[in-house]
């Protein structure tokens, strides 16, 4: 990410901060953020597992959400979470389409899978 790859899952970001700290003794993996002039367009909270993605996990990623909405931005429409992992949690999964299906804020999941014979790194959103 911080090569500027994976812009076609991501988009267009001008930032990325890895283990941004909460503040909680807790810090969130990667927040990706998008500038125009020194404003605001928007962030990513991402947070990354190398395994099956957990509640624990989807619960840290709405946490995070809610600190970035009330100290990083203007309007809940900026902020905007990603978990990643290598597998999900068949309740992480129903959890994610109850809340879009309930036009709750939307969570973005993503598997990654790594060729290790060309060490090449690849994401697929999971619909």
């Amino acid at each position: 990410l911080c090569q500027g790859l994976h812009r076609e899952i991501f988009g267009e970001f001008t930032e990325v901060l890895p283990f941004v700290s909460t503040g909680a003794q807790t810090e969130l993996d990667v927040l990706l953020s998008k500038h125009d002039g020194g404003k605001l367009l928007w962030h990513q909270v991402v947070e990354l597992k190398a395994h099956t993605f957990s509640e624990d996990e989807l619960r840290k990623v709405i946490d995070y959400e809610k600190w970035i909405i009330n100290t990083r931005s203007e309007n809940v429409l900026q902020v905007h979470s990603i978990g990643i992992g290598y597998d999900f949690a068949d309740e992480v999964v129903t959890f994610v389409q109850n809340r879009k299906k309930y036009k709750d804020r939307p969570i973005r999941l993503i598997k990654y899978r790594c060729d290790i014979a060309t060490r090449k790194l690849s994401l697929e959103p999971i619909e």
